[in-house]
């Protein structure tokens, strides 16, 4: 088997995001071509160095043995000056990206992107040390070919899905691109197993036949339509019809190479699960941190109502809860204290005396509010509501002794889960 294509992951995501905005619009999804593919990337080298040029794509599409009419979209993105070697491997994912996603902010060519009409696109690229371009190819096709396997017998399994309901498969035939008028191997109805009801198919070719895949000389599996009668195709009966396809419409061609490719169908399972993988902690991520905000609200209504109630009790006592004897004196009554000092049973009882449940709710939000500080996210809006920071060095420093970030964001999860739960 040949290498893979260096480019194969470009195209699915251009493609994912083709479909994306096609599912936005409720337009079913478009499926990727070989061999527009080839065509479209010798017309993105051509642009490169010259225009667009009607005749040149035609003749490019001719040369890739591609079948009907495309309708072309080139996305173009400059280089920066301090990208040298554009020519290299050194061009980036989001340099494609953007030069596909030049297409996606003109309401002209995203028209013709998410038009439903389409059924295939072909994906082109060309860079140098100035530019990137994106060649899109749009197709329509009455049918598309989801398997092409080698069979048990030596023969070859093509599977598919016939998307227009005015046409019907009539033939598949195998050439050689050397010779196309030859034909290799070539069966019709007799060959073709169709479920009316879904507009799958399956056609056998039997075996052993050598060289059909991945040989010297390239051969294509070419799949044949009629439009006429199509009611009357007998699908999965023997008959002894000699299958002539001059009379009937070449609908498509493929490369007689493995579809999907075993390699990418691995390597798409790994990059789904990485996505899996990424988008769930995202997920927890986004949680934890609406869980931290909804804590430091919960502190901030808490120290709020701690300061009305340090405010109530001062009124009480007859003392001036602004003035700065009361602050110096450490709280209601004259209470003489140092930040940061214990306070003896006495002064505590007094305390509670005049501000009942104030110890026990104070203690709680300001470890939750010192937890808040270390994750960065107290707003200077804040300070003001803070009366009493002695009370807070408790929490300061049970928090100082915490080694790593994700674990205070833990603790303030369990504490506000606790409290809840209260």
């Amino acid at each position: 088997m040949p290498p893979l294509d260096k480019m194969r992951k470009f195209r699915r995501d251009i493609i994912k995001s083709i479909n994306e905005y096609r599912q936005m619009n409720s337009v079913p999804g478009v499926m990727g071509d070989i061999l527009a593919n080839r065509a479209a990337s010798e017309y993105a080298e051509y642009l490169l160095t010259g225009e667009e040029n009607e005749q040149t794509l035609n003749d490019i599409l001719a040369k890739h043995m591609y079948v009907g009419a495309v309708t072309t979209l080139v996305g173009l993105s400059m280089l920066e000056d301090d990208e040298e070697d554009g020519d290299s491997h050194r061009v980036l994912h989001g340099e494609f990206m953007d030069s596909h996603g030049v297409l996606c902010e003109y309401q002209h060519d995203l028209e013709r992107m998410i038009d439903g009409k389409y059924t295939h696109v072909g994906i082109g690229f060309a860079w140098n040390k100035e530019k990137v371009l994106v060649v899109e190819f749009y197709s329509v096709k009455p049918v598309t070919i989801s398997q092409l396997t080698e069979s048990e017998d030596g023969g070859v399994d093509i599977r598919g899905t016939m998307l227009s309901n005015e046409v019907g498969l009539y033939a598949a035939r195998i050439v050689s691109v050397k010779n196309p008028k030859k034909d290799i191997k070539v069966v019709g109805p007799p060959n073709i197993q169709l479920d009316k009801a879904t507009r799958n198919f399956i056609i056998t070719i039997e075996g052993p036949s050598d060289g059909l895949f991945y040989s010297e000389d390239p051969k294509i599996l070419e799949i044949y339509i009629r439009k006429s009668q199509i009611d009357k195709i007998q699908y999965g009966v023997a008959s002894q019809e000699r299958i002539n396809v001059a009379h009937l419409e070449l609908a498509m061609r493929i490369p007689m190479e493995f579809l999907p490719d075993p390699r990418t169908v691995i390597e798409d399972a790994h990059d789904r699960e990485k996505e899996e993988r990424d988008a769930a902690d995202r997920r927890k991520r986004e949680q934890e941190e609406k869980l931290v905000r909804e804590a430091q609200r919960l502190v901030r209504q808490e120290e709020k109502k701690r300061a009305r109630e340090e405010r109530a009790a001062a009124k009480a006592a007859g003392v001036d809860y602004d003035s700065e004897q009361y602050s110096s004196a450490g709280g209601p009554a004259g209470q003489s204290e140092k930040s940061g000092s214990k306070k003896t049973k006495g002064q505590q009882d007094q305390r509670s005396a005049q501000s009942p449940d104030v110890d026990a709710k104070s203690k709680s939000a300001s470890e939750m509010h010192s937890i808040g500080k270390a994750g960065g996210h107290h707003s200077s809006a804040d300070d003001d509501d803070d009366v009493d920071e002695g009370d807070d060095d408790d929490g300061i420093d049970e928090i100082t002794n915490l080694n790593q970030q994700h674990e205070l964001r833990r603790e303030l999860i369990v504490t506000i889960e606790e409290a809840l739960r209260e």
